[in-house]
């Protein structure tokens, strides 16, 4: 008797122990839902994130791109705004400088025409002629600052575009208008004319001019004096 109710108590207890375990695989198993469900909604979380991330990259790859660009424009904007304020600078300090310069270089100049006839008949002025004459180029070179140059003339063919005829004589030697000499520098800026240079030219001798003289040329009016116009010229300086 004592036998079976051992062998029933056993029973039993297995049946508990498997119950039990039973109810624990139940809860595990409810636990692992759980985690999957809580796994599953964190991967859609985390692909929304990536997502989102992804945007906001994008825009501020887009933003980082249009600043660049923008930085860009607005430094080339400066640049130029920077050469035209120079540009401009230049123009004003040439406009208030640029009289003095050149009446100052015209003082210059005649000293140099005058002190080369002196240094013919004496030696003596050689000397100052010469430092009067590098004094003149070094204002020539300080114009260059601004662009400005002298227009060619002693020995060019005469160019009314860029010459005034002051003075002009004729001679059997030319067969084309000739300068032969500058009274007073002319000059440019770029390619604005700022002033022609006055000279005096050599003309080919026409059928209709005068005699010529011992040395074979005929010697026109010069005309250099203020309110004159030289033969052989219309009011402008130009050989006709």
């Amino acid at each position: 008797m004592r036998f079976w109710q051992k062998i029933k108590a056993y029973v039993a207890a297995c049946e508990a122990h498997r119950l039990e375990q039973a109810a624990g695989f139940k809860e595990t198993k409810e636990q692992l839902a759980g985690f999957e469900k809580s796994l599953a909604r964190f991967a859609r979380e985390q692909a929304k994130a990536n997502m989102l991330w992804e945007q906001n990259q994008a825009a501020q790859n887009q933003l980082v791109h249009t600043l660049q660009k923008t930085v860009q424009e607005n430094r080339a904007a400066y640049e130029q705004l920077s050469k035209i304020a120079e540009e401009r600078g230049r123009m004003e300090a040439s406009q208030k400088l640029l009289p003095e310069m050149l009446a100052f270089l015209d003082e210059l100049y005649q000293a140099v025409l005058a002190m080369e006839q002196q240094a013919l008949k004496q030696e003596l002025f050689k000397e100052w002629t010469e430092g009067i004459h590098r004094l003149h180029q070094r204002g020539e070179e300080i114009l260059a600052f601004w662009n400005i140059t002298a227009i060619p003339a002693k020995g060019q063919p005469f160019d009314p575009a860029v010459h005034r005829a002051i003075e002009v004589v004729s001679s059997t030697a030319v067969t084309v208008p000739l300068v032969i000499g500058e009274l007073q520098r002319g000059y440019r800026q770029g390619e604005v004319l700022l002033r022609p240079a006055d000279v005096v030219v050599v003309k080919p001798v026409t059928a209709d001019a005068a005699p010529a003289t011992e040395e074979g040329d005929h010697v026109e009016p010069a005309g250099a004096t203020a309110g004159t116009t030289p033969e052989g010229t219309d009011g402008a300086g130009v050989i006709k």
